[in-house]
């Protein structure tokens, strides 16, 4: 049917007018063909010149949230390269827009207090802001290390090796550990209160504990800073059945991992493989229900 489709009602959800919505040709019937009509219309009725900044900074925020969550609805590698592709052409046209953008990206797909964080779609972002003439150094050295580190242990990939000493003095390797059974792995920081908070939902879930002692899932709790007075202090206060460990700060130190934000968590098979990758608790231990 000729008119707005569902595609663009499902997602509007109050935040753009319909009005806004460009029509989509009743001879345009393929979804996905549907989804990029309206992404590649998408920032028409925007002008971006740098006094859009200041005039529209709001509505801009609320535009932009828009766009990413209409792309994360379509995981397409394509068609999101091609809308960002068409996007950032239109930023670009100044330094101060397309600035302001990277930060919004930024902000929204990469930052861990993000609650629509989505690394795989910022990676999209993140190739095409650095292929723009408006990327400076500073702005290339920051996408740079980002995209360095998201390209670390992700879903499917073997998980980088390190080695940490338990609260009992032995030295062990992940690979060693990490035989025939998941391993959940907590990176974390004594006295973080966020990390309470993790601590208490891992410790407080009866499938996890029963997980841990039928030995189907083992975890481990690497305290991060490697500072050893304080490692001294905290390490015997997780609870007995976790595996309580120091990687004397080497994870950090060599960016094993991409640690954005304390507490992080992982979730490994028994051949050392991501399945989670810095995910929430909650995501966590559902998907360790589905599976047990």
């Amino acid at each position: 049917k000729a008119g707005k489709s569902s595609f663009q009602s499902e997602v509007v959800n109050g935040e753009e007018s319909r009005k806004q919505w460009q029509e989509i040709p009743s001879v345009i019937t393929n979804v996905r063909d549907r989804a990029f009509y309206v992404l590649r219309n998408f920032w028409n009725d925007v002008s971006f010149k740098e006094n859009v900044l200041h005039s529209q900074n709001t509505e801009l925020d609320k535009k932009f949230l828009t766009f990413v969550r209409l792309l994360s609805r379509y995981p397409d590698s394509s068609l999101r390269r091609e809308s960002v592709n068409i996007f950032v052409s239109k930023v670009e046209k100044s330094m101060e827009v397309y600035g302001y953008f990277v930060e919004q990206a930024e902000f929204y797909l990469y930052s861990p207090s993000s609650p629509i964080r989505d690394e795989n779609l910022y990676k999209v972002f993140v190739e095409r802001f650095l292929h723009s003439p408006c990327c400076d150094e500073m702005t290339e050295a920051r996408l740079i290390f980002q995209k360095t580190m998201m390209s670390k242990n992700n879903v499917g990939a073997l998980a980088v090796d390190f080695s940490y000493t338990t609260a009992e003095g032995e030295v062990c390797t992940l690979s060693e550990m990490a035989k025939g059974k998941d391993v959940i792995l907590l990176f974390y920081s004594p006295g973080c209160r966020e990390c309470e908070n993790v601590e208490y939902l891992l410790a407080n879930n009866d499938m996890l504990r029963e997980c841990i002692r039928e030995e189907r899932v083992a975890l481990l709790a690497v305290y991060v800073d490697g500072v050893e007075t304080i490692w001294e202090r905290c390490k015997d206060d997780l609870p007995d059945e976790w595996i309580s460990a120091t990687d004397w700060a080497m994870v950090r130190r060599n960016r094993l991992y991409d640690l954005k934000a304390i507490p992080t968590l992982y979730l490994l098979d028994g051949q050392q493989h991501v399945v989670l990758k810095d995910v929430g608790v909650e995501t966590l231990l559902d998907y360790l229900a589905q599976r047990y």
